[in-house]
């Protein structure tokens, strides 16, 4: 059988393993990708500044930084991906987007908070994120409330709300 590959392309995602500590956004991002992991039986490759702490069974490459280096980094790895998944959307987003032009890879965006909102009112970061928005198979956001930050600057974004947690029978 044909395993779907999904690549994640998230932050600092140094989590130290066994422990409950290590903060919201890294805890959700691993909650998220192994419990797909495991409802899926999918293929998993994690993009991000940092990575620890993840099974052994899930590859990772590390120093994914908004930069040409970066980008080429993340265009020859999600080359062999089927869905390419970012969490938050600076700089994550903008990253999927530049190293997938040609490519026309699927791209999910989950948007969690202000990294999500906050750059589209600066003029350059703005730009790139607004044009990553506008290029993406589907965005997401954990709640009405960024949803609709988003949504005034960019009114015709289609934005599907995913509250938090994960559970395969949903």
């Amino acid at each position: 059988t044909m395993s779907i590959k999904i690549c994640f392309i998230a932050k600092n995602l140094a989590i130290a393993s066994g422990q409950d500590g290590y903060g919201g956004y890294r805890r959700m991002v691993y909650e998220i990708i192994t419990g797909l992991k495991k409802t899926l039986n999918c293929e998993v490759l994690i993009l991000a500044e940092k990575v620890s702490g993840f099974p052994k069974d899930i590859k990772f490459i590390e120093n994914i930084k908004l930069n040409i280096a970066g980008i080429f980094q993340a265009r020859r790895a999600i080359k062999d991906c089927d869905i390419v998944h970012t969490f938050d959307a600076w700089p994550t987003a903008v990253i999927a987007w530049l190293a997938n032009l040609g490519l026309n890879k699927k791209i999910v965006i989950s948007a969690v908070g202000t990294a999500s909102v906050k750059p589209l009112y600066e003029p350059i970061k703005g730009w790139f994120l607004k044009a990553a928005y506008q290029n993406v198979a589907k965005i997401t956001a954990i709640s009405r409330f960024v949803a609709a930050e988003i949504n005034k600057v960019l009114p015709e974004l289609k934005i599907t709300v995913i509250n938090l947690g994960v559970d395969s029978k949903k």
